[in-house]
């Protein structure tokens, strides 16, 4: 790699952890972040923090000001060149006046898709396709998979014993939370949670564990927004109340849920929704759909066991991450049986998943398992409209 892509990669990693930490989930939009650059400084930084906010290019040419001339531009997705709730982007990177423009992935959105890099090679820029490529397209996966949000993206979360336990098989009601992965493993899930919307557990999981289900565990500077998903769960009957008293939450219920217990959940500051009946007691069709008439984008599923094999059985997950602790149970809480779906979704490769990326850490490992080839997608978004604009190479 040249001195000049070494730099390149430099300030674009510096343009992701700005996206990383916006100030709430941007969803429906995308986290974006950029950087101006004039003879090696930076002099104009910014993020996009969501619909109707500023997107990250205005704002970091904005700070720049007169020094964005011959400047260069960092973005880690393309430049829009279409009017939504704010102006387009890549006529304004052309008007401020700089020379290079910087790209990690062209925009998915079919609005945009090339035009915005094409903008700015017609008006004489030098365009860079493809830095840190992969790491900019995993800060945005949920809003390429549900092609800007159609439907809500589904994250499932799993940790299990290398004997595929989730649990030891003497847990009882209240007695809290059995950790079966290390503290690196669960900070990670804390950031994770703070970009999901809703994060859901079974009534099992809930009655047992008491989870909060909050990112408590973030670090201040985790790439990750401050503001905590909304906790939710799932119960056929609610024959136990939510662990969240006075704290906003979600109760998905079977449509023969008792009307005393669904009065008692809204009581304390709950939402309940009456769905439809499923493998596990409630219909995991049901649940997205409702979080999508709610407005909400992205759902984190916790577990246990039997929700998560529900989310899988239905063909709903997007993405599962899947942690495995360096412990033998020999016995406890291990995985149901559910039917796959039958039809013309019943083949194999219709119900498996891609392996993004194995990764270690502390004592545990960790899986990323995609329906959406992840490598695919990446080359297909870092592949140059016409061919004519320069593509990093390592």
């Amino acid at each position: 790699m040249n001195a000049q892509s070494t730099d390149d990669r430099r300030f674009m990693l510096e343009a992701l952890a700005l996206a990383a930490q916006p100030a709430r989930r941007p969803w429906p939009n995308p986290p974006v972040g950029a950087l101006v650059v004039r003879d090696g400084v930076v002099v104009g930084r910014g993020a996009h923090n969501g619909a109707g906010e500023p997107h990250a290019e205005a704002v970091a040419l904005a700070e720049a000001g007169a020094q964005a001339k011959g400047a260069t531009l960092y973005c880690t997705l393309e430049p829009c060149n279409h009017q939504g709730r704010t102006p387009p982007c890549a006529p304004a990177v052309v008007a401020a006046g700089v020379s290079r423009l910087v790209v990690a992935i062209v925009d998915p959105n079919p609005h945009v898709a090339g035009r915005g890099l094409e903008v700015a090679r017609c008006a004489g820029l030098a365009v860079t396709l493809g830095v840190c490529a992969e790491e900019a397209l995993d800060l945005v996966w949920p809003f390429v998979v549900t092609r800007a949000f159609e439907r809500p993206f589904v994250w499932l979360k799993t940790a299990v014993s290398l004997d595929g336990r989730f649990a030891p098989g003497h847990m009882k009601e209240g007695e809290g939370a059995v950790y079966l992965t290390g503290a690196g493993a669960r900070r990670q899930v804390h950031v994770l949670r703070r970009w999901a919307d809703v994060v859901l557990v079974g009534s099992r999981t809930a009655a047992v564990d008491r989870p909060r289900l909050d990112g408590r565990l973030a670090a201040s500077d985790a790439a990750c927004p401050p503001e905590d998903p909304i906790p939710a769960v799932l119960s056929r009957r609610l024959g136990k109340l939510p662990p969240w008293p006075g704290r906003p939450h979600l109760a998905f219920v079977g449509p023969d849920a008792p009307e005393p217990a669904t009065e008692a959940v809204r009581a304390r500051r709950g939402m309940v929704f009456r769905c439809a009946a499923g493998p596990s007691g409630v219909d995991p069709s049901s649940v997205v759909a409702s979080l999508a008439d709610l407005g909400k984008h992205c759902l984190l599923v916790e577990g246990g066991p039997a929700v998560a094999a529900s989310f899988l059985g239905a063909g709903l997950v997007d993405r599962w991450v899947q942690y495995t602790a360096p412990v033998l149970l020999g016995r406890g809480v291990g995985w149901p049986e559910w039917d796959r779906p039958t039809g013309a979704a019943a083949g194999l490769e219709a119900n498996g998943f891609t392996l993004t990326r194995t990764a270690r850490c502390g004592g545990d490992a960790v899986a990323i398992w995609d329906r959406l080839s992840f490598s695919e997608t990446c080359a297909r978004l870092t592949c140059p409209p016409g061919g004519t604009i320069e593509q990093e190479r390592a």
